[in-house]
């Protein structure tokens, strides 16, 4: 739950050139942070998921979408996971003070 809201965060923070850029931050690029694409110079699957999420933050839906197929699914799912396990935190929270 904290990485989502850093992610939130980080996405007011860094400068996205475009949807198939790399990020920047402080006006300098950031590494490719995918193993695959660093070894082999390749695009995988998920290569742009983290540019899509940040999109996703802004309210940018096309570009996330530009930046990963996947991401509109993969951000929807991780929301709710997410938001699920912050209503079982407080629920469980809730049930000790009342013991």
């Amino acid at each position: 739950m904290l990485g989502f809201v850093a992610l939130a965060a980080a996405s007011r923070l860094v400068e996205l050139r475009g949807p198939r850029d790399d990020i920047a931050l402080g006006g300098r690029r950031l590494p490719p942070l995918c193993l695959i694409r660093l070894t082999t110079g390749h695009r995988c699957p998920s290569c742009g998921s983290t540019r899509a999420f940040l999109y996703m933050f802004r309210l940018e839906p096309l570009n996330a979408v530009r930046a990963n197929v996947f991401s509109p699914f993969t951000f929807a799912l991780t929301t709710v996971v997410v938001l699920r396990a912050a209503v079982r935190l407080l629920v469980a929270a809730t049930a000790r003070r009342s013991r």
